[in-house]
């Protein structure tokens, strides 16, 4: 049975000024902002928090062709800054390439990364992972990257975004589970 997330943290609501900034993070890009964001996150006490009990700390991985275009993973920059010695971001692999989930609605963002994730770890058992990313809008993603670490034997696995927007119908991904 597919798991969603127990919980998804977010510092700042995904609407004037942080749409911008974190859109020039991405796609200027201005890997340089990955401080002040990661300072904005570490502000909000439940994010340190969970940061504190994570067991590791995985940013979510970007398709090889999008790292290219970027020339850094924004989901990555941010952990190194939020809790470095926690951080795998070798273990969670996207398997393919997927169109950016901005351009989709939410029913076309699940079925786009449907099975994107895979754990070349061999066990999370009994581990509380953390997911980083830097967007959450329907939660399609992190829940994707989130089944293979519970079929890895995760607890719990948790995400932390530098920003979240309102869902539809009141879901989220934490209510996915």
């Amino acid at each position: 049975m597919p798991h969603g997330l127990d919980d998804c943290i977010a510092a700042v609501s995904f609407d004037a000024p942080w749409a911008a900034l974190i859109a020039r993070y991405k796609f200027a890009p201005e890997p340089g902002l990955a401080r002040l964001f990661a300072g904005l996150m570490q502000r909000e006490e439940s994010i340190r928090n969970v940061l504190a009990s994570a067991d590791v700390v995985m940013p979510l991985p970007l398709a090889p062709e999008r790292l290219e275009e970027r020339g850094f993973n924004q989901a990555h920059a941010l952990a190194k800054h939020l809790v470095k010695h926690k951080v795998d971001s070798s273990s969670l692999i996207r398997t393919r390439n997927t169109a950016p989930q901005r351009l989709l609605d939410r029913q076309a963002r699940v079925r786009n990364v449907a099975n994107a994730f895979a754990l070349q770890a061999a066990s999370l058992e009994g581990r509380r992972v953390l997911l980083i990313d830097d967007v959450m809008t329907t939660g399609a993603t992190l829940v994707a990257a989130a089944q293979p670490l519970y079929r890895a034997g995760a607890t719990r696995v948790d995400a932390v975004v530098i920003a979240r927007t309102p869902l539809e119908h009141g879901r989220d991904a934490s209510q996915a589970r």
